[in-house]
Protein backbone atom coordinates (compact mmCIF):
# COMPACT_ATOMS: atom_id res chain seq x y z
CA UNK A 1 0.00 0.00 0.00
CA UNK A 2 2.86 2.38 0.71
CA UNK A 3 4.03 2.19 -2.89
CA UNK A 4 0.55 2.89 -4.25
CA UNK A 5 0.13 5.87 -1.89
CA UNK A 6 3.48 7.23 -3.09
CA UNK A 7 2.36 6.85 -6.72
CA UNK A 8 -0.83 8.80 -5.99
CA UNK A 9 1.16 11.54 -4.29
CA UNK A 10 3.54 11.71 -7.25
CA UNK A 11 0.66 12.00 -9.72
CA UNK A 12 -1.33 14.65 -7.87
CA UNK A 13 1.85 16.61 -7.06
CA UNK A 14 2.81 16.83 -10.73
CA UNK A 15 0.47 19.70 -11.62
CA UNK A 16 2.45 22.66 -10.32
CA UNK A 17 0.51 23.16 -7.09
CA UNK A 18 0.86 21.35 -3.73
CA UNK A 19 -1.07 18.13 -3.19
CA UNK A 20 -2.05 16.60 0.14
CA UNK A 21 -3.93 13.52 1.19
CA UNK A 22 -7.44 14.57 2.20
CA UNK A 23 -6.78 14.16 5.93
CA UNK A 24 -3.25 15.57 5.94
CA UNK A 25 -3.68 19.24 4.97
CA UNK A 26 -1.17 21.41 6.84
CA UNK A 27 -2.39 24.23 9.07
CA UNK A 28 -2.39 27.63 7.40
CA UNK A 29 -2.08 26.15 3.90
CA UNK A 30 -2.47 28.65 1.09
CA UNK A 31 -4.43 28.06 -2.09
CA UNK A 32 -4.24 26.73 -4.72
CA UNK A 33 -3.82 23.09 -3.76
CA UNK A 34 -5.15 19.59 -4.48
CA UNK A 35 -6.41 17.04 -1.98
CA UNK A 36 -6.88 13.37 -2.83
CA UNK A 37 -8.10 10.17 -1.23
CA UNK A 38 -5.58 7.51 -0.30
CA UNK A 39 -7.84 4.60 -1.15
CA UNK A 40 -6.08 1.44 -2.28
CA UNK A 41 -8.17 -1.60 -3.19
CA UNK A 42 -7.01 -5.18 -2.99
CA UNK A 43 -4.68 -6.29 -5.83
CA UNK A 44 -6.47 -6.70 -9.17
CA UNK A 45 -9.47 -4.74 -7.87
CA UNK A 46 -10.92 -1.32 -8.60
CA UNK A 47 -12.44 1.44 -6.52
CA UNK A 48 -13.63 5.00 -6.95
CA UNK A 49 -11.16 7.64 -5.84
CA UNK A 50 -11.74 11.35 -5.42
CA UNK A 51 -9.65 14.47 -5.45
CA UNK A 52 -10.51 18.12 -4.93
CA UNK A 53 -8.92 21.22 -6.38
CA UNK A 54 -9.08 24.49 -4.42
CA UNK A 55 -8.39 28.04 -5.62
CA UNK A 56 -8.94 31.35 -3.89
CA UNK A 57 -10.70 33.30 -6.62
CA UNK A 58 -14.06 34.62 -7.74
CA UNK A 59 -13.43 33.23 -11.22
CA UNK A 60 -13.55 29.65 -12.46
CA UNK A 61 -10.88 30.18 -15.13
CA UNK A 62 -7.81 28.97 -13.23
CA UNK A 63 -9.47 26.09 -11.42
CA UNK A 64 -11.11 24.77 -14.59
CA UNK A 65 -7.78 24.99 -16.44
CA UNK A 66 -6.18 22.91 -13.66
CA UNK A 67 -9.01 20.35 -13.82
CA UNK A 68 -8.57 20.18 -17.61
CA UNK A 69 -4.85 19.57 -17.08
CA UNK A 70 -5.54 16.68 -14.67
CA UNK A 71 -8.18 15.20 -16.98
CA UNK A 72 -5.80 15.42 -19.96
CA UNK A 73 -3.07 13.67 -17.95
CA UNK A 74 -5.45 10.78 -17.23
CA UNK A 75 -6.63 10.66 -20.84
CA UNK A 76 -8.10 7.24 -21.55
CA UNK A 77 -6.17 5.88 -18.57
CA UNK A 78 -2.80 6.48 -16.96
CA UNK A 79 -0.55 3.86 -15.44
CA UNK A 80 1.46 4.85 -12.38
CA UNK A 81 4.28 2.37 -11.79
CA UNK A 82 5.10 1.12 -8.30
CA UNK A 83 7.91 -1.21 -7.19
CA UNK A 84 5.33 -4.01 -6.83
CA UNK A 85 3.33 -3.44 -10.02
CA UNK A 86 1.22 -0.40 -10.89
CA UNK A 87 -1.95 1.48 -10.22
CA UNK A 88 -4.02 2.93 -13.03
CA UNK A 89 -6.40 5.88 -13.01
CA UNK A 90 -9.35 6.15 -15.39
CA UNK A 91 -12.23 8.57 -15.81
CA UNK A 92 -15.56 7.07 -14.74
CA UNK A 93 -17.92 7.35 -17.72
CA UNK A 94 -20.96 7.14 -15.42
CA UNK A 95 -20.00 10.16 -13.30
CA UNK A 96 -18.90 13.65 -14.31
CA UNK A 97 -15.13 14.00 -13.95
CA UNK A 98 -15.35 17.41 -12.26
CA UNK A 99 -18.19 18.87 -10.22
CA UNK A 100 -18.31 22.23 -8.47
CA UNK A 101 -18.43 22.00 -4.71
CA UNK A 102 -19.94 24.81 -2.66
CA UNK A 103 -17.75 26.63 -0.18
CA UNK A 104 -18.98 29.00 2.54
CA UNK A 105 -16.36 31.55 1.46
CA UNK A 106 -17.51 33.44 -1.63
CA UNK A 107 -13.96 33.81 -2.95
CA UNK A 108 -13.09 30.09 -2.83
CA UNK A 109 -13.66 27.81 -5.79
CA UNK A 110 -13.58 24.04 -5.28
CA UNK A 111 -13.97 21.24 -7.82
CA UNK A 112 -14.55 17.58 -6.85
CA UNK A 113 -12.97 15.03 -9.20
CA UNK A 114 -14.06 11.41 -9.58
CA UNK A 115 -11.83 8.66 -11.00
CA UNK A 116 -11.55 4.89 -11.02
CA UNK A 117 -8.40 3.39 -9.52
CA UNK A 118 -7.30 -0.07 -10.59
CA UNK A 119 -4.63 -1.71 -8.43
CA UNK A 120 -2.23 -4.24 -9.93
CA UNK A 121 0.12 -4.39 -6.99
CA UNK A 122 1.55 -6.98 -4.68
Amino acid sequence: MTNAAAALYGFFSSFGIPAYSRNNIPDNVTMPYITYDVTIPEPLSTTLIHASVFYRSTSFTEILQKCDQIEAAIGTGITLPTPGGFIALFRDDRTPFAQEQPDPEKNVRAMYLTMILHANTV
